[in-house]
């Protein structure tokens, strides 16, 4: 859940028109949530399982907080979980992976822009 509540004040703090006292409110959120996250790192680099490492490293990254956080112990372990057929077990580790491993957070797919689909007749 603070993975979550990290990507939503990160995001909300980008926008424009805050007060100072409220750019300041966020920024503390910000960086207590990142604490609060980076002490349940484990000495493998993961964050207990691959659902909470993938949503742990997408939220680390989505925050810009500079805190004693070096990503590539939790890459290995991410990509340590990677099945032969490419996947990272079920399908919802794997849609948790793909991002974080892409240096990515799901926040970003609303900056994406797709093609409609190329439909032949």
């Amino acid at each position: 859940m603070t993975c979550l509540a990290l990507e939503a004040f990160a995001c909300h703090m980008q926008k424009e028109g805050h007060s100072a006292a409220q750019y300041y409110s966020l920024q503390k959120m910000v960086w207590n949530a990142t604490s609060k996250i980076l002490q349940r790192k484990k000495d493998d680099g993961s964050f207990g399982s691959v659902y909470s490492t993938a949503l742990a490293v997408q939220a680390l990254m989505s925050s810009n907080e500079t805190l004693e956080w070096d990503p590539e112990p939790s890459f290995r372990f991410l990509s340590s979980h990677q099945q032969r057929n490419g996947s990272f077990g079920d399908f919802l580790a794997t849609y948790q992976v793909l991002p974080a491993l892409s240096g990515r957070s799901l926040l970003h797919l609303r900056n994406t822009e797709c093609n409609p689909p190329r439909v032949d007749r």
